[in-house]
């Protein structure tokens, strides 16, 4: 049995879907730089195993590692809820799902960024990224802010995301991010 009920709720969802996965790749339980590193090496020898194009390669790398790395930092460390990250793959897509706990401060700048971005075109979300990157601003835990730009117009904007509160100060992030069209060589 799993300890993370939404975690648990994702993999039975997973098993039930009526679209056949010929690959999926999941972790549960925390994460640290070796198995972020492990799992885009994963994703990039089984992509060119089946002869998947150099830049859907390089497209899937990047989100997996902001995904990854999002969960790596960014998760609640007194949270009682695992991480979860799953890559699955079928003939349409390339699927991430990524999960994990935040702060109070970390939903609602997700809430606030996430509802911002999505209105965005592609042309204006890479005009905004670009600003991000020239501005050069850091936070406190040296981010500049630019992982949710890279992702969503990595992924044209195929997102899906759901914050549900765990109890007070805490909060579930979960991400679904879709790489569509998926071409072979």
């Amino acid at each position: 049995m799993i300890s993370n009920p939404y975690a648990q709720k994702h993999l039975e969802k997973i098993v039930t879907r009526p679209e056949l996965y010929s690959d999926l790749y999941v972790i549960l339980g925390g994460l640290e730089r070796n198995s972020i590193s492990y799992s885009i090496k994963i994703l990039e020898q089984k992509l060119s195993k089946l002869n998947y194009s150099k830049s859907l390669i390089s497209r899937a790398k990047l989100v997996g590692i902001e995904l990854l790395d999002n969960i790596y930092k960014h998760q609640e460390e007194k949270s009682t809820l695992n991480p979860y990250f799953e890559i699955s793959l079928n003939e349409d897509e390339l699927r991430f799902t990524s999960a994990n706990c935040v702060s109070k401060q970390a939903y609602d700048f997700l809430s606030k960024k996430l509802a911002e971005y999505s209105k965005l075109t592609i042309p204006e979300l890479k005009k905004e990224y670009i600003n991000q990157l020239r501005d050069g601003k850091l936070d406190r835990k040296g981010n500049a802010g630019v992982g949710l730009f890279s992702i969503l117009q990595r992924s044209a904007q195929n997102v899906e995301y759901k914050l549900d509160k765990v109890k007070n100060g805490e909060y579930y992030f979960n991400f679904i991010v879709k790489i569509a069209n998926v071409q072979k060589n």
